[in-house]
């Protein structure tokens, strides 16, 4: 995987409430598409960003929709989740978080995991960079940024800067 230009890249997503889950909307490139006229054709898909998922998923219908081949041989993961262990197959997709950042060339795992989304982006991308949620004002806001930074932050420094105010 990687990103597609040289630079930083970010993304942000904010909402007027504090919220218990990171929803956002992204685009897929269906890259292994089956049907070569969906190939070139961005496809809006909701997606659940998730520190607790090893791994990005889409659903079976995001799969089927798109005429995706999956590919199974050694890649192909087994899942522990809620109701046991699963098998599952990937395929390779492009990623379009807004206009300037794309993740080319991403593998995604194929999963019907029991959430009302259509992806799950899991710490195989967000570990690629810095993830920061902020509840700042009662609202909640969430960022991220590919590669990461030069310097890492550590919010508990910046808390105990506030302290001595």
């Amino acid at each position: 995987m990687h990103i597609n230009s040289n630079g930083y890249r970010g993304f942000c997503k904010s909402y007027d409430k504090p919220i218990k889950k990171l929803f956002a909307t992204a685009n897929i490139l269906p890259l292994s598409s089956m049907d070569a006229c969906l190939r070139k054709t961005l496809a809006e898909v909701k997606t659940l960003w998730d520190t607790g998922a090893s791994l990005t998923f889409i659903k079976p219908k995001v799969r089927d929709q798109l005429k995706l081949c999956t590919f199974m041989n050694d890649a192909s993961a087994t899942i522990a989740g809620v109701g046991g262990l699963f098998k599952a197959d990937f395929t390779i997709v492009s990623i379009q978080l807004n206009a300037y950042f794309t993740i080319e060339y991403c593998p995604v795992y194929v999963l019907d995991f029991p959430v009302n989304s259509d992806m799950i982006i899991g710490m195989d991308i967000l570990s690629m960079g810095d993830f920061l949620v902020s509840n700042a004002g009662k609202k909640t806001t969430f960022s991220f940024v590919m590669p990461p930074l030069p310097d890492s932050k550590n919010l508990a420094e910046i808390a105990e800067i506030y302290n001595k105010i």
